[in-house]
């Protein structure tokens, strides 16, 4: 009809796992499964969709740069991170968060610098 602006999809998830963008786009965040819910508002009828979905993360932890291996340059990168001076990337941020505890701070920083220093410590 004209004139008439159709509405927009709305996206949304509780889970833990996963974050959506206003345009739907999934932003892994942590390996495991989600609930997707899709609302379609209309003006009659509201039509609401949920979809699992499985999430998969790929890499390893400690390894910001993504080339295979945990190095100094890795652990630059999450020291510059904790600091304020950059912001990582999705992927970057699952990688820097090696105790797993859902944030980069001074003690992945901490377990990185051992890790890369030949201390034994397991990322």
């Amino acid at each position: 009809m004209y004139g008439t602006k159709k509405a927009e999809p709305v996206y949304d998830s509780e889970s833990k796992n996963i974050s959506i963008t206003s345009d739907g786009k999934i932003i892994p965040k942590k390996a495991g499964t989600a609930i997707v819910k899709v609302t379609l508002p209309e003006t009659e009828n509201t039509k609401e969709y949920s979809f699992n979905i499985s999430v998969t993360i790929n890499g390893l932890r400690g390894d910001l740069n993504n080339d295979g291996k945990v190095t100094m340059s890795d652990l630059v990168k999450c020291v510059q991170s904790v600091s304020g001076r950059n912001t990582l990337t999705n992927q970057e941020n699952w990688a820097a968060d090696v105790d797993e505890n859902g944030k980069v701070d001074i003690r992945d920083a901490t377990r990185l610098l051992y890790f890369v220093s030949g201390r034994n410590v397991n990322l």
